[in-house]
């Protein structure tokens, strides 16, 4: 046999992984992971975990892109998408569940990957219910409250026990959520610990020498989630409560829900000289919200629960005084380094209180600015947190 004929018959022989990643199409956090794993030799395909999902544009490019690893769309969220959407309102999931079943019977597919666990996890763990053994190795990814919050109701209790028992891989983003997945049954392999949004740029190209000084920043940042876990309606009544203490403050409540929203515009009438706004939910672009970090303070993150912060992280990475919940794991990274106020969540006038102090203290937020970078550069390089993500895929997949 020549050695072009060997040369043809290793490639025609040559196996690429399938990995069927069930998960949020819409999620920029899904779009950046992908993007990582986009110089793997693998084949993804991506099924909508939500009814009626749309396609976050970065994924959008990866399937139209020329990259090593190939990546494509089940097709239901274009054919079937409104109708599942109609149809899994009023039976909680069946159809979508259907569908998915058959899609992992009829695909020939090495890993299942479920990313985030209210949406993704159940669906697949009910996908697979009576499939026997023979089935596909399934990743698990924890995002946010998954685990954290999601515990301690009974119902959500007995899914979370499904899918992590027959979970092979875990990945989480922080010690917490790794010990708690042990106690709800998972005996699989951990992957590394890593935030799942991947590294932030600036971590990594940006020397402190270049960062708006702590003096000259007149911005405050609150995160405005008013839902299930995110308590800015609390954070937000105790400012009103002591507005004139932020006069000469801009204080900006981003990712703002509705509640947030009127809640600034009722601050803004009783108080003219307080000067607050409002920017709701996917408004600002990803770079818009790091200029925006850039130049602030401070920011705060006040909810019940929460993995570790992405927020918080931008904040580490571009001199913004981090005040965050102790709920988000972000005692961890105190030990890292990292220089930061641990809030109660049940205290908002004491959360109000650290910010004042932190406002008024110029030398602590330049000296947080100098070592929080620092922490930045060494766990937050966007470089090496998409090689230890590589590294742990090629493992999972045998590449």
């Amino acid at each position: 046999m020549r050695v072009g004929e060997v040369k043809d018959a290793v490639t025609s022989t040559h196996h690429r992984p399938v990995v069927f990643v069930v998960g949020m199409l819409d999620s920029p956090h899904l779009g950046r992971w992908l993007t990582t794993v986009a110089t793997l030799d693998a084949e993804f395909v991506l099924f909508p975990s939500g009814p009626n999902r749309t396609i976050h544009p970065s994924i959008r490019e990866l399937i139209q892109g020329t990259q090593i690893a190939t990546f494509k769309t089940s097709g239901v969220e274009s054919r079937l998408g409104l109708f599942m959407w109609a149809v899994d309102l009023v039976l909680r999931g069946w159809f979508r569940t259907k569908v998915l079943r058959r899609r992992f019977r009829h695909h020939r597919i090495d890993l299942i990957h479920a990313v985030e666990l209210q949406h993704a996890g159940y669906l697949v763990a009910r996908a697979l219910r009576g499939g026997g053994t023979q089935r596909p190795k399934v990743a698990i990814t924890n995002y946010g409250s998954d685990i954290y919050w999601y515990r301690r109701f009974p119902r959500h209790q007995r899914l979370l026990n499904e899918i992590l028992a027959i979970g092979d891989f875990y990945s989480a983003e922080c010690e917490r959520d790794v010990e708690l997945a042990q106690q709800h049954g998972f005996g699989g392999q951990f992957l590394t610990v890593l935030p799942n949004a991947g590294g932030v740029s600036l971590a990594s190209d940006t020397p402190v020498s270049d960062l708006v000084p702590a003096a000259d920043r007149s911005v405050v940042l609150i995160k405005g989630y008013t839902n299930f876990v995110g308590r800015a309606q609390d954070l937000l009544r105790e400012v009103s409560h002591r507005s004139s203490d932020f006069h000469g403050w801009d204080i900006v409540v981003y990712s703002s829900t509705t509640h947030a929203r009127v809640r600034c515009w009722w601050m803004r009438v009783r108080d003219r000289q307080l000067h607050i706004c409002s920017i709701p939910k996917k408004h600002l672009s990803h770079a818009e919200m790091l200029r925006l970090f850039s130049r602030s303070a401070a920011y705060v993150g006040f909810s019940r629960s929460d993995g570790i912060s992405t927020s918080f992280l931008e904040a580490l990475s571009t001199g913004a005084y981090p005040l965050q919940t102790s709920t988000a794991c972000v005692d961890e990274w105190r030990e890292k380094g990292a220089v930061f106020h641990s809030l109660d969540v049940e205290k908002p006038s004491d959360a109000v209180e650290s910010l004042l102090a932190v406002l008024n203290d110029v030398t602590l937020r330049q000296q947080a600015m100098v070592s929080n970078l620092d922490v930045a550069r060494q766990y937050l390089h966007v470089d090496k947190i998409a090689e230890a993500f590589r590294d742990d895929y090629r493992s999972v997949l045998g590449l």
